[in-house]
């Protein structure tokens, strides 16, 4: 006995085409089709969104231009970060009582007006005492100069306990290295001042 063929099922309305429509197969007769225009009878899985590729290229647009937008501010920290370093270096030289490593960090133009490690650390002795001997130090804010320089703010306690406000000028020197072009000494903390 064979089996009787019989028409497809609706994949919306769940009913069996009439026989009108059985010559084209997937079109629904029920009343519900009149939402719905020529529906096909596939899996609503294998159909591609449309919006995934647009999705996708602006999720690409957008990468790229922040890391375009972002870069100099890397950039710019990293320079803060190299700055902090040579000052922290210098400090620390001065404490270990390596005065010419700490000779070694300032700029050419500080290097032109005091040409001898002597006449150096005659002038910090002189008006730098904090620098020189400082008990503890501690980095406050950081700016960037229109000429390129990085100012830098560094909270010192002396070593009589009062609290001082070293403004360091930092120089981008040829060969890439940052360097000490100045130092403003002012007592009392950063705000305070």
């Amino acid at each position: 006995m064979a089996w009787p063929v019989m028409a497809p099922v609706c994949p919306i309305c769940r009913r069996r085409a009439s026989k009108a429509s059985a010559s084209t197969p997937g079109i629904c007769q029920a009343p519900a089709a009149a939402y719905f225009s020529m529906h096909e009878r596939r899996p609503a899985m294998t159909r591609r969104p449309r919006f995934i590729p647009l999705a996708l290229a602006a999720a690409a647009t957008m990468a790229f231009a922040l890391a375009f937008l972002l870069a100099p501010l890397d950039r710019a920290h990293a320079d803060e970060n190299a700055a902090r370093n040579v000052i922290t270096e210098q400090l620390e030289s001065f404490l270990a009582r390596d005065f010419e490593r700490a000779y070694g960090y300032a700029s050419q133009d500080i290097k032109r007006i005091y040409p001898t490690l002597d006449g150096f650390m005659s002038m910090v002795e002189r008006g730098y005492l904090p620098v020189l001997r400082p008990g503890n130090y501690a980095f406050g804010r950081a700016d960037r100069m229109a000429d390129g320089r990085i100012i830098q703010e560094v909270l010192i306690r002396a070593p009589d306990g009062s609290d001082w406000t070293a403004v360091y000028y930092m120089e981008l020197q040829d060969d890439g290295t940052w360097r000490v072009d100045g130092v403003n000494l002012r007592k009392g903390a950063a705000g305070l001042t």
